[in-house]
């Protein structure tokens, strides 16, 4: 049997889990516009507007300010019902905590206005332990029942933080206003995951073919890891033009350029003593290693325009507010780049090219379009009420779709959808922000992880083994609710 069936499973097994690496909108800051869901691109500048629209900064505050905001808590519920099999469920409750942004804004001598921002624009750390164990007749070979133990680990950690410079001016009459802001970014992925199956039977030996042999285990596994970090530059230019109580904003985002990085990644794949049925032969034995370090590494980020309005009603002070922001495409290209001349593998020269490409990971991305809506209600001169809601949609559900031979890091592509509310303070000489944010996702029908509910020794079409067909049986439910805390000092009075 052709070595290339051997190692398909492993695009199953290594698009498992999601680490929201395949959402644009899921983070946000600790300010106002946190709480108005990111709809600020037409108006309502804060310390965050570096980011959304940088042509705001100059209409922020006369005062120089320091904003250091808090720690945003997040817990988050993941209920995937039927992900390793007809009720073998993945249930799990995680506490997120993630530093989130800390900015200084001052003015220039011919007065225009300057910003320096640090912050987290995506974090996640996910932790995933699945074992199974049954007495069960999957091998053809050993009569009776085999003891079959079945084991998926999965660890993955992901930080993406910026560093950027803004600047922005507006014209005499101070309607029209204009920005540009330069982003370095740093990205941090580390990458585990681990499958083994066995079966075998509970016997000293046995009798095959009229020939007695020692106790008979059959295994299939594989495992995998990646560390890489990527340092990248990114910039984002906007306008933003006030008509008497309407704000429109424009902002285009280029795609983010490599500037260095550098990786390790290693592979191994293992399969012994499994009998294919179906040509009454045995499946060739296959193991195969691979270590590479030094490769180029890429996470790219996708060129985006981004477009917003808001409107001030001229007798309370409230104000509603839209914006919406088209994400690019990116094309299919290699996150790693695994080679059989590289191999310390047994069995490496039964791989070719063409199995070398399954295995290999990439990454890439459908454009996307996202839209959010906010409401800021005026209380009185030192407390407003802020409120939003916000889409966040998948950008790999339609990759994968279009790409159904590649591997990719995330697999549980969901669409996630966020309603913020909370209330903005100002007390003196700080302006202080608290509220909540509740976030949810709901897919039904979704293919299984992995199916160890039903386990076939050998899957033709597939190459799988010790494991059973994967069906559109996973029903995904996920909740988050996260807090948010952030502090504004204005330092200095005056300004241009």
């Amino acid at each position: 049997m052709k070595s290339a069936k051997s190692i398909v499973l492993i695009l199953f097994l290594s698009s498992s889990v999601n680490a929201q690496i395949d959402h644009y909108w899921s983070w946000n800051f600790n300010t106002s516009s946190a709480l108005l869901s990111g709809a600020v691109v037409g108006g309502k500048p804060d310390v965050s507007s570096i980011y959304y629209n940088p042509a705001l900064i100059s209409k922020t505050t006369e005062e120089s300010q320091l904003a250091v905001n808090a720690s945003l808590f997040t817990i988050e519920w993941f209920n995937y019902e039927n992900a390793f099999g007809q009720g073998f469920n993945l249930k799990k409750q995680d506490l997120q905590i993630q530093p989130r942004f800390i900015s200084y804004t001052g003015d220039t001598k011919k007065g225009a206005k300057f910003e320096f921002a640090f912050f987290t624009r995506n974090s996640d750390d996910l932790t995933v332990l699945f074992n199974h164990s049954e007495n069960v007749d999957i091998l053809s070979r050993p009569e009776g029942d085999e003891v079959y133990t079945a084991e998926l680990q999965y660890k993955t950690s992901y930080v993406d933080r910026w560093f950027g410079f803004g600047i922005s001016d507006k014209s005499q009459s101070g309607r029209l206003s204009y920005g540009l802001s330069t982003f370095i970014l740093y990205k941090d992925l580390r990458y585990e995951i681990e499958n083994s199956m066995l079966a075998f039977s509970e016997t000293d030996s046995m009798v095959i073919n009229g020939v007695q042999l020692p106790s008979y285990v059959a295994s299939y596994g594989n495992r995998e890891s990646i560390k890489s970090w990527d340092g990248r530059i990114s910039w984002k230019a906007g306008i933003h033009y006030q008509i008497n109580s309407w704000g429109i904003g424009l902002a285009l985002t280029t795609p983010s350029l490599q500037v260095i990085a550098g990786s390790k990644s290693s592979y191994e794949l293992n399969r012994i003593n499994i009998f294919d049925n179906s040509s009454s032969n045995p499946a060739m034995d296959s193991t195969f290693v691979s270590v590479q370090t030094g490769q180029s590494f890429q996470l790219k980020d996708p060129f985006s325009v981004s477009f917003g309005v808001e409107f001030n009603n001229p007798k309370n002070e409230n104000a509603i507010l839209f914006s919406m922001e088209y994400f690019h495409k990116i094309t299919a290209y290699n996150f790693t780049n695994y080679s059989p001349s590289e191999s310390q593998g047994t069995n490496s020269d039964n791989f070719s090219e063409n199995d070398i490409d399954r295995i290999n990971v990439f990454h890439g991305a459908n454009s996307v379009l996202n839209f959010a809506f906010g409401y800021h209600y005026y209380i009185n001169e030192s407390i407003s009420a802020l409120g939003g809601f916000r889409t966040d949609f998948s950008n790999l559900s339609k990759f994968i779709d279009d790409n159904p031979t590649l591997r990719t890091i995330a697999g549980l592509n969901y669409d996630l959808y966020h309603v913020t509310f909370g209330g903005e303070f100002h007390i003196k000489k700080l302006d202080f922000v608290a509220g909540v944010e509740y976030s949810w996702a709901r897919e039904d029908n979704e293919q299984q992880i992995i199916n160890f509910s039903d386990p076939l020794e050998y899957i033709p079409d597939t190459g799988a083994a010790l494991q059973g067909i994967r069906t559109n049986t996973m029903n995904i439910n996920y909740n988050a609710l996260s807090l948010f805390i952030g502090l504004t000092v204005n330092i200095l009075t005056g300004g241009s």
